[in-house]
């Protein structure tokens, strides 16, 4: 009988080594996997070697092929890499889906909410509703996003023309450029800004950088192994997390109360949060499942990715900037022809400013902050270059791969923004290039995010002469890990310009 007993039990242990262990029939390649673990071992052990998660699934990639099969925990992933793999992928519907990873549930109240992170109907009214509104405070002149725009870079000019007449010309970039861009979103989304040293405003900035500090690309480790968070709560980054979440949850909740005493049904919104509350109030309201915690949580993903990315791929076009000073005389000559030594930059001017826009995009080509972008799920079994990947799978796109596929561009180690101008000088978009993703899932953000980044840097560009200050090195550039590639703080020296 103990001998019948035993034998069970090895069957039992021997189904459920196979289950963890074997992969699906044509699923794609990739490391062996173990119980429980899967390739976790196998991936960390590499993450340890080259820092980064991309970089790990680049040289994976060179092994097993540009559509690389992993499993993580109990997980299924499948990376995909090179440019025209990952731009045919994303036009397929099948690849839309978002997975339900532990990170993304909890940052919604446990539920399907936002415009990050969710999927279905709700998913697409909220995406439909968010572009009307965006759509409507416009791009013209006399726009709201404009006049936004317009006054924070101005403010931020005078700020620092202030400080370099009292002798401060030494300047911590990012932390300006944090205020200025924070003021811009907030703006959009509440209907007014901060003052530089409100306390409010810092806190609420150290809440978002510290989110996507406490958590990687693959949504942690509490996402893989959620029963850790009883276990050690505070070694896996779970109380951080839900301290940081319940900061910036109280933040927006009382910004939204707030709107909810003084909303004027009969006036035009100027601002997300009105507009949404105006959107609930009419005939065609969204339907029931949008309530105060959605609106929270669209806000949230609004205004904590427009921060941090906004801002940090800014950070990085002048820590390039001072890398390639070459370009610095270049481009303040044709900012004094276009916009005149006596006038202020305006977004209007960009299309007259072909070597900025080219500058710029390259920067964004070469520094890129999500190189695996958010993470996709299958929607359903799909078959993709004869693989099979099960429903449920979780697809991360490596646009590092994309940006550096020889295929596609000449020398891509390269920086050169010349890449984007043609034979008359004029710029030229690259179908190539997928700052903002590609299909149903690309970023609305770039609705402010080119403005804002032309405007900000010609700004500081036109008033000021830039340059690494003495007895200092060149910024870094590489990026500290996490859920983005965020840039290492840097100073930069800024001079007054003449008006001449």
């Amino acid at each position: 009988m103990f001998i019948v007993f035993g034998l069970c039990i090895l069957t039992i242990v021997w189904i459920f080594y196979l289950g963890n262990c074997w992969k699906p029939i044509k699923f794609p390649p990739g490391p062996r996997w173990l119980p429980f673990v899967g390739c976790f071992l196998r991936i960390y052990k590499l993450k340890k070697q080259t820092h980064y998660y991309y970089l790990v699934f680049n040289e994976l990639s060179k092994i097993y092929g540009p559509i690389l099969g992993l499993k993580l925990g109990k997980q299924k992933f499948v990376i995909i890499s090179g440019n025209h793999l990952i731009k045919k992928t994303l036009m397929k519907h099948e690849f839309n889906g978002r997975p339900e990873s532990f990170f993304f549930k909890v940052r919604s109240f446990g539920k399907n909410k936002g415009l990050l992170f969710a999927d279905g109907s709700s998913w697409h009214q909220i995406k439909r509703t968010t572009i009307k509104i965006l759509s409507s405070f416009g791009t013209g002149y006399d726009s709201i996003m404009n006049k936004c725009l317009k006054t924070e870079a101005e403010m931020m000019v005078v700020y620092l023309k202030n400080k370099n007449i009292k002798g401060e010309s030494l300047i911590a970039i990012n932390e300006i450029l944090n205020v200025a861009i924070t003021n811009v979103l907030w703006t959009m989304i509440a209907g007014h800004r901060f003052n530089e040293d409100d306390p409010k405003l810092h806190k609420i900035l150290k809440a978002v950088h510290e989110a996507f500090r406490t958590n990687d690309t693959l949504g942690g480790i509490v996402s893989h192994l959620p029963i850790l968070r009883f276990i050690i709560p505070e070694l896996s980054g779970y109380n951080n997390l839900m301290a940081v979440l319940q900061t910036i949850w109280i933040f927006i909740g009382e910004e939204i109360d707030d709107h909810l005493e003084t909303l004027k049904i009969n006036e035009q919104p100027n601002n997300l949060i009105d507009a949404f509350l105006l959107e609930l109030s009419s005939k065609d309201s969204l339907n029931s499942s949008f309530d105060r915690e959605e609106l929270i949580v669209l806000c949230m993903d609004i205004f904590m990715a427009g921060i941090k990315t906004t801002t940090d791929s800014l950070i990085d076009v002048f820590a390039l900037l001072l890398h390639h000073s070459e370009w610095i005389k270049i481009l303040q000559s044709d900012l004094d022809e276009v916009v005149g030594r006596k006038n202020f930059p305006a977004v209007q001017n960009k299309i007259l400013l072909p070597r900025v826009d080219a500058f710029i995009t390259e920067a964004h080509r070469v520094m890129i902050h999500a190189p695996l972008g958010l993470p996709h799920r299958t929607k359903e079994d799909v078959s993709l270059e004869g693989y099979h990947i099960p429903k449920d799978t979780v697809v991360l796109f490596n646009f590092y791969s994309a940006h550096n596929d020889s295929s596609c561009w000449d020398k891509p180690e390269e920086f050169c923004p010349e890449r984007f101008l043609d034979e008359n000088g004029v710029f030229r978009w690259r179908n190539e290039l997928m700052i903002f993703g590609l299909g149903r899932r690309r970023c609305i953000g770039d609705i402010i995010a080119k403005p804002l980044q032309f405007l900000f840097f010609t700004s500081i560009l036109h008033h000021f002469d830039i340059g690494v200050p003495a007895g200092h090195e060149l910024p870094r550039l590489d990026g500290i890990d996490g859920f983005t590639v965020s840039p290492w703080p840097y100073l930069i020296n800024l001079t007054i310009k003449s008006s001449e």
